[in-house]
């Protein structure tokens, strides 16, 4: 009867120990708001508008975007301020932000001549911040690299 109490108690800490080494590799895999790579295709999506942002059909204005799906869903960890950089725990699209740069700048193509082209982006993450945000993290590209095609 003496013995169970320790071995109770050394599987309780080992589980503890487990489930501590399991959220830490996790929290190593998941992306930086600082900087992040994603991999993945590039689509465009489009949505209602001004003015009621509610039916293109009814008369409110279309309003596209870019968004990168990677090929599997992604974690975000929390960043400096869990306010405005809280913790996602499955992106399954990231936002593009259009107005941010491609490249060095020399002679590359729009992002939108690119649509549905395999690419790996690499740059910062914000947060869902306004109404034009349609995706819960905003990539804000710095460089984006082509894969080859098939």
């Amino acid at each position: 009867m003496g013995l169970r109490r320790p071995c109770a108690v050394a599987a309780a800490f080992a589980a503890a120990l487990l489930l501590t080494i399991c959220a830490t590799a996790d929290a190593t895999q998941c992306l930086d708001y600082a900087k992040a790579a994603v991999g993945g295709t590039l689509v465009k999506e489009t949505f209602p508008g001004r003015p009621n942002f509610e039916s293109i059909a009814a008369g409110d204005a279309a309003v596209t975007r870019l968004f990168l799906i990677p090929d599997h869903r992604q974690c975000v960890a929390q960043g400096t301020d869990p306010d405005v950089e809280p913790p996602v725990r499955s992106v399954q699209a990231f936002q593009v932000d259009e107005y941010s740069a491609f490249g060095d700048g020399a002679m590359q193509p729009s992002l939108w001549d690119l649509v549905n082209r395999r690419m790996t982006c690499s740059g910062t993450l914000s947060h869902r911040q306004t109404a034009r945000d349609y995706a819960q993290v905003i990539l804000h590209t710095t460089s984006c690299t082509l894969e080859p095609r098939p």
